[in-house]
C-alpha cells in the first residue's frame, strides 16, 4: 500500500490505479466545481476541509483530491492527515484523477 501512495503522490514511476472504493474530492470553489469536474465526486473548498474532515474520516474509505493543478489538494491532504485520516491520495488534477480511475 505504502509503494501504491508514495507513487501516487510523488510521481515516482507509473501510478496504479485507484482503490474501487475511493471517495474523490473536488478541493476547488464551487464555481469552479460547477463549471466541470470528474464524474462522482464531492465539492469541498479547501477552506471547508477542517470542518468536514470528521465526515470524511467516517467514510473509512480512501480519499483522492484534487484540484486545478495539486497545490490546494496537497494543502487539504496535510490537513485531513492532521486529522487522522490513514489514507489520502493528492490526485493533482482532473485529467490525472480521471486516468487513475479509468485504470481500475
Amino acid at each position: 500500500m505504502f509503494n501504491f501512495i508514495s507513487r501516487l503522490i510523488f510521481g515516482a514511476g507509473k501510478p496504479a490505479a485507484l482503490p474501487a472504493n475511493v471517495l474523490v474530492v473536488d478541493v476547488r470553489e464551487p464555481a469552479e466545481f460547477a463549471g466541470a469536474h470528474v464524474t462522482g465526486a464531492i465539492n469541498i473548498p479547501l477552506a471547508d476541509i477542517p470542518a468536514h474532515s470528521a465526515q470524511l474520516l467516517a467514510e473509512a474509505r480512501p480519499v483522492v483530491l484534487y484540484c486545478q493543478a495539486g497545490m490546494r489538494a496537497a494543502h487539504a491532504r496535510k490537513m485531513l492527515l492532521a486529522a487522522g485520516l490513514p489514507q489520502v491520495i493528492n490526485g493533482k488534477n482532473m485529467a490525472t484523477v480521471n486516468r487513475l480511475l479509468q485504470q481500475r
